[in-house]
C-alpha cells in the first residue's frame, strides 16, 4: 500500500497545484520549499479507493471474458493469466505476507474455476 500512497501523492503534487497550498500543520515542518510532508488521510483514502477499483476490475474481468468465450482451453488460459495479474498487483501494491497471497490466489482460482465449470 505504501507504493500506491507514494504514487498518489506524487500525482497530486504533479497535477493538482493547490495540493501544496493546503494548510496543513506538517507543511511548516520542512524549511525546504521542495519538501512537503503531508500528514492527512486524503492520500490514504484515495489510494484505498484506487486499490479497491483495481481489485474489483481484476476480479470481474475474467468472469465477463470467460462468459464470452466458449473454448475451454482459452478459458483456462484466461483464468491463469488473471490469477497471475491479481497476485502480482496484490504483491506489488500491498504489504502482503506469502501465506496471504497463497490464500488470496487459491480463493480467487476456486471462485473463477467454479464459475467457468458452471457456464
Amino acid at each position: 500500500m505504501s507504493h500506491l500512497k507514494e504514487w498518489v501523492e506524487d500525482r497530486l503534487i504533479q497535477f493538482y497545484g493547490r495540493f501544496r497550498a493546503i494548510k496543513d500543520p506538517g507543511f511548516e515542518i520542512s524549511s525546504n520549499p521542495h519538501v512537503y510532508i503531508y500528514s492527512g488521510g486524503m492520500i490514504r483514502r484515495i489510494a484505498m479507493g484506487l486499490l479497491l477499483l483495481l481489485i474489483t476490475s481484476l476480479i470481474l474481468t475474467p468472469v465477463v471474458v470467460c462468459d464470452l468465450v466458449d473454448d475451454m482451453p482459452a478459458r483456462i488460459t484466461i483464468i491463469t493469466a488473471s490469477i497471475l495479474c491479481y497476485l502480482t498487483v496484490l504483491s506489488r501494491l500491498t504489504k502482503s505476507r506469502t501465506i496471504e497471497l497463497i490464500l488470496a490466489g487459491a480463493t480467487f482460482a476456486t471462485v473463477v474455476t467454479v464459475f467457468v465449470a458452471r457456464s
